[in-house]
């Protein structure tokens, strides 16, 4: 297997066990990790100036749900657009939809496979920071 990149990883999820599974399994395999126990949660964070290049968001949470908590953080000034963004799902083939066109760059079933979810992190871009 390839070595893995280190990423910082924001998990947006309003179960806490949900939170805490991705978080182990991340940590795991040596990534940095912040939780959010909402979509408005992690707006906020990255808001404040957390950095993250990859965000891991449930779908289904009260309040703003994961789509619109997508196209969010798609319009965040900032980083909004170099973001990556995986959701993470329990329900079929018609959210996988709508959450790709909310600007969702990969989707996962529920319960999280670590095998599956260490291959999308893997697919995903390098983010390159501009060093000032």
């Amino acid at each position: 297997a390839q070595p893995v990149t280190p990423r910082r990883v924001l998990v947006v999820d309003d179960v806490a066990v949900n939170r805490l599974v991705a978080q182990a399994l991340l940590e795991a395999d040596g990534h940095t990790v912040l939780l959010a126990d909402s979509g408005e949660a992690a707006l906020a964070l990255l808001e404040a100036g957390a950095q993250v290049e990859v965000v891991l968001l449930d779908l289904q949470m009260p309040g703003l749900d994961g789509p619109q908590t997508a196209r969010r953080l798609r319009a965040l000034p900032r980083d909004g657009a170099a973001l990556s963004i995986i959701a993470v799902s329990a329900a079929g083939t018609a959210e996988r939809a709508a959450s790709l066109a909310a600007g969702v760059d990969a989707h996962l079933p529920k319960p999280i496979d670590r095998m599956a979810l260490a291959a999308a992190l893997q697919a995903l871009p390098e983010v390159v920071k501009a060093t000032e």
